[in-house]
């Protein structure tokens, strides 16, 4: 019996310090870094192209951000559910969008490369749009 409780100790003493030492094998740590700042956003709405700005912050690890259109549809849009997986920027935002100038609410999914994002858009009465952006460098 008291073989037993010690190979339980032990046990318990290695989940504890494989808990301490971070992300396990094979996880990525993600780095919020990679989407924090201005983007210039790139839509293609089935040819025809649409310009935004994007700004994406931390604060208290958490990320938010709005967006923008250049020629005035919307200004300083908060984006909501804002999300990082380390690989995938995702997030919600409502605006009014053509065709028709109505409001709806855009799902945005984003691979994450060197200060470059692709991906889509999507909403269920238009579908998907292609998405690219770049970082702005100051």
């Amino acid at each position: 019996m008291i073989k037993f409780e010690r190979i339980a100790l032990a046990v318990m003493f290695l989940a504890f310090l494989l808990c301490l030492s971070g992300p396990a094998v094979g996880q990525e740590k993600k780095d919020n870094g990679k989407v924090v700042g201005e983007w210039k956003v790139e839509v293609n709405g089935g040819g025809q192209y649409y310009y935004l700005t994007m700004t994406i912050v931390e604060q208290d690890a958490k990320l938010s951000g709005s967006m923008s259109e250049e020629g005035g549809m919307f200004k300083d849009a908060p984006l909501a559910n804002v999300e990082f997986d380390g690989q995938t920027l995702s997030f919600e935002i409502t605006v009014t969008s053509p065709p028709d100038g109505l409001e709806k609410t855009w799902e945005a999914s984003l691979t994450v490369g060197e200060d470059k994002l692709e991906g889509s858009f999507y909403n269920d009465q238009v579908g998907s749009v292609s998405a690219s952006a770049t970082r702005e460098t100051k």
